[in-house]
């Protein structure tokens, strides 16, 4: 065994004794992983005072892929820094949640990348940003594309820290159609057509 630091905003801190194959991953998995205050997006691995490498997690939790999983060394540190900025997303995505964010995120790479994309049921033509402005008041972007396609807006969109993005549902309003009720066998909803007649 090997003995390793796990130390910052993490659920359990402290010296764990572990096995001399483990992984920076399977040390924090010991450790309880970072605490709702620790980041997860620049976890430091130090040895012998210096920063060996700085690891994402989101990289592993969203696709899986554990390529970046250094092995650990006997009394290396890990160290969890405070949460960085923050933005939250919800509505009608596959992942909504809060989610932490580094380097120019935009709102495309937030709803596809981190949140999982969108439900066939979202209006994906109209979407809503709330943002705390230098004031410290709440104001409203609305992400609205004339010719339908908002994707070159929304790549252009940057969120920044503290943003809430609502995605709203598409209207539940139905045409080109003719309900019948009262004493009839079938009553509902059908389709118009335009031979349709009332017998």
């Amino acid at each position: 065994t090997i003995k390793v630091f796990i130390l910052g905003d993490v659920e359990y801190p402290g010296a764990y004794d572990v096995s001399s194959l483990s992984t920076l991953f399977t040390a924090l998995h010991a450790a309880g992983g970072p605490s709702k205050k620790g980041s997860l997006r620049r976890i430091l691995l130090k040895r012998d005072t210096k920063t060996v490498a700085t690891v994402d997690l989101y990289d592993y939790l969203l696709n899986g892929n554990n390529s970046n999983d250094p092995i650990l060394e006997n009394y290396d540190t890990i160290f969890i820094p405070p949460i960085g900025p923050v933005v939250k997303i919800d509505g009608h995505v596959k992942r909504p949640a809060i989610y932490e964010i580094k380097n120019k995120t935009s709102v495309h790479t937030l709803i596809h990348s981190l949140a999982g994309g969108l439900w066939g049921t979202a209006n994906e033509h109209h979407i809503r940003l709330k943002r705390v402005n230098k004031n410290k008041d709440h104001t409203f972007v609305d992400l609205i594309s004339n010719d339908g396609n908002t994707k070159p807006l929304l790549k252009k969109t940057i969120v920044q820290a503290n943003d809430q993005v609502h995605i709203s549902s598409i209207l539940s309003d139905t045409h080109n159609t003719v309900r019948i009720k009262g004493m009839v066998k079938r009553a509902g909803v059908y389709g118009y057509t335009p031979t349709m007649s009332l017998s």
